[in-house]
């Protein structure tokens, strides 16, 4: 009988065996992939850590630029803010006024009425020269009070351009503008509130803005020197042949200022956004997850 059972026996023990090395071969393919699985988390990990070192750096380096921006603006508007490189008599005037001491119609210097492109600048800012100190009012009334107000004080002198009274002038410029270098009149130049558009031709009505000094020069003498010529890198040709020329400090001027802290504005709010992004990132719950694998 037990001969009877042997082939039995053997078969179920050959069948156990492959049972067995089935089992071993599942599990042998479940280790690999869960050693591969962790080789995965183990990069990603890696990763990761790379990866919110990379962002780190970055949102350092963009705070720290984010502050220097801030600075330099907050340097620059108290700088407009104080009337910095005014004449006393001017910052008198409008501290007096923003200080309700002063209740006449002012509406402050010409330079801060009026705004131009920036390649244009240096151009207005000297066709402007001291005028853009000027002060612009309502009425001659409000300009006679003021004066007696500068008297009281000793406070000194000051311009007025009284939006009343001051009329603009027309220029023909027929004759030159198809002269080399020609770039416009100066009042066409920059932009202002249409309730100061008499003023603005007063001042800058009969100048004449030229690319470079060399087409200025040859522009003087056809024109016969009868018009004031302003390059756009600062030189002069007044009226009647004189040159003024040289360099030009661009950061002094109130135009200049101005432009800058526009500019500086659109940077804060690029490097603000910049910021914004970086945070998309979620460095912390980067680290978190690092931390969570280790």
């Amino acid at each position: 009988i037990s001969f009877c059972l042997l082939p039995i026996q053997i078969c179920s023990d050959q069948e156990d065996r492959h049972n067995t090395y089935g089992e071993t071969g599942k599990k042998e393919k479940v280790l690999e992939d869960f050693k591969a699985e962790l080789e995965k988390v183990k990069t990603e990990a890696e990763n990761s850590e790379e990866k919110l070192s990379d962002i780190t750096i970055e949102r350092a380096d963009l705070t720290l630029e984010f502050n220097k921006l801030i600075s330099r603006k907050n340097v620059l508007s108290d700088l407009e803010k104080e009337y910095d490189g005014y004449a006393g008599s001017v910052k008198a005037i409008m501290t007096a006024y923003e200080g309700n001491v002063l209740r006449n119609k002012i509406y402050g210097p010409l330079s801060r009425l009026i705004n131009t492109d920036n390649k244009y600048i240096v151009a207005i800012e000297t066709a402007l020269g001291n005028a853009g100190q000027n002060i612009v009012v309502e009425t001659e009334e409000d300009a006679k009070s003021v004066i007696e107000f500068l008297k009281q004080k000793k406070a000194g002198r000051a311009t007025f351009l009284p939006c009343s009274s001051v009329k603009g002038r027309k220029t023909d410029v027929s004759e030159f503008k198809s002269l080399k270098g020609y770039i416009g009149i100066a009042s066409e130049l920059v932009e202002t509130d249409k309730k100061y558009a008499e003023i603005i031709s007063s001042v800058l009505g009969a100048i004449i803005v030229c690319d470079n000094i060399d087409n200025a020069v040859l522009m003087a003498r056809k024109i016969n020197y009868k018009f004031k010529i302003v390059t756009l890198t600062g030189e002069v040709i007044q009226v009647g042949g004189a040159i003024t020329g040289g360099s030009v400090n661009k950061a002094t001027g109130f135009l200049s200022r101005t432009a800058e802290i526009t500019a500086i504005d659109k940077e804060i709010d690029d490097k603000y956004w910049d910021m914004v992004k970086s945070q998309l990132f979620r460095p912390e719950l980067i680290k978190e997850k690092a931390g969570e694998v280790k």
